[in-house]
């Protein structure tokens, strides 16, 4: 159900995916389910769950700011949309060795598009152990318009394929970035 005013501060979410086994359900840190106005994620950290870190569903808007990922086996943050109007500002997020990439942007389901307004401003990502790419893109999209202002990616591990691509179909995109550093 749409929610309003949803606003969470200041944790620290630390999973155990060794426990984990072989469940497969939706096991993230934390899970918001339609976020609207005034919902604001911040100063978070999540790290070592079996599925991402923060998984949202049709944030619209949602910000999430001076956040973090570490050691997930999904994506570090993973957003799900089911009507291309996803509307999301990410101030400073950061992550390391996420299997699932540091930011995921993709339908919730067959039936669906991803897609919307993502605006990041300052990401920093680290692959250590695992390659773990700051931005990937899945799926079908509606309208997306994606703005990077400031990022930086060091890949001492395993080396990486891109900074923002992945597999995506869809007639209606922009992608605009500036400021990245590659180390």
């Amino acid at each position: 159900a749409y929610t309003e005013g949803i606003i969470v501060e200041n944790f620290r979410l630390v999973g155990n995916k060794a426990q984990a086994g072989n469940f497969t359900g939706l096991c993230t840190g934390a899970t918001f389910n339609e976020p609207g106005e005034n919902s604001l994620l911040w100063g978070c950290m999540f790290e070592n769950f079996p599925g991402a870190g923060c998984t949202i569903f049709n944030g619209t808007p949602f910000v999430v700011d001076i956040c973090s990922a570490f050691n997930n086996n999904g994506p570090g943050f993973d957003f799900l949309g089911s009507n291309g109007l996803c509307n999301v500002r990410g101030g400073t997020i950061s992550g390391d060795d996420n299997v699932g990439d540091l930011v995921l942007i993709r339908p919730k389901d067959g039936q669906s598009v991803g897609g919307g307004t993502f605006t990041f401003t300052n990401i920093k990502s680290e692959s250590r152990t695992v390659r773990q790419r700051p931005i990937r893109i899945e799926g079908r999209m509606g309208d997306l318009n994606l703005c990077i202002d400031g990022m930086t990616a060091n890949f001492s591990g395993p080396p990486c394929d891109y900074l923002i691509g992945g597999n995506w179909t869809g007639t209606q995109f922009e992608i605009n970035a500036r400021g990245i550093d590659l180390r």
